[in-house]
């Protein structure tokens, strides 16, 4: 089963990069796909995306953008959106 992670950012939003590499982060979720969103329009968008992509398995978690070491810390559990 393919898992997607949406990871909504609500600390640091506002200094986020346009583009980041995801990778570590990525395989430390052990997700196959994973993308950012900072707010409720953007999560739709997200999920949408991953149903698109084929992920049977979607949740989406709380993360927080730490600016000095350009990284983004995923936070808490995942809620299930989907499958």
């Amino acid at each position: 089963m393919k898992k997607g992670i949406i990871l909504y950012v609500s600390e640091g939003r506002e200094d986020l990069n346009d583009w980041m590499d995801l990778t570590i982060t990525k395989q430390g979720l052990n997700a196959d796909e994973l993308c950012l969103a900072t707010s409720e329009t953007e999560l739709a968008y997200g999920w949408w995306y991953m149903v698109t992509r084929g992920m049977q398995h979607i949740a989406c978690m709380r993360a927080s953008y730490d600016m000095a070491g350009n990284v983004v810390k995923a936070e808490g559990r995942p809620f299930r959106l989907c499958g």
